[in-house]
């Protein structure tokens, strides 16, 4: 009977940056639904303060974009986090420009 060897790969940590980008996406997500509820709820008299918190959570898509990108500099590194922030943040900042340009 022949030996059967066991090929064990070493776990791989994260790249820097990229679970801040992937939580920096999250956060800007729930900032945006907030604001388009509220918005919804008192029919686009909203006032200020969703604008600010719109433009905060657009800040913080394009931070965190900008970490997410970065993150794949990292050589040996698992990039889940790095993929699911940049892309969520990049789709965000999108559409939080496409707004932007609507509202003008």
């Amino acid at each position: 009977m022949a030996k059967r060897f066991k090929y064990i790969s070493p776990r791989k940590n994260y790249a820097q940056g990229s679970r801040e980008s992937a939580i920096l996406g999250g956060v800007s997500l729930g900032i945006f639904l907030l604001s388009a509820l509220v918005a919804a709820i008192l029919q686009g008299s909203a006032g200020a303060y969703v604008g600010a918190g719109g433009l905060l959570a657009m800040l913080l898509s394009v931070y965190g974009f900008w970490l997410g990108m970065k993150s794949f500099q990292d050589k040996d590194k698992n990039y889940r986090y790095s993929v699911v922030g940049s892309i969520l943040n990049g789709v965000l900042a999108a559409c939080f420009l496409g707004v932007f340009l609507w509202g003008i």
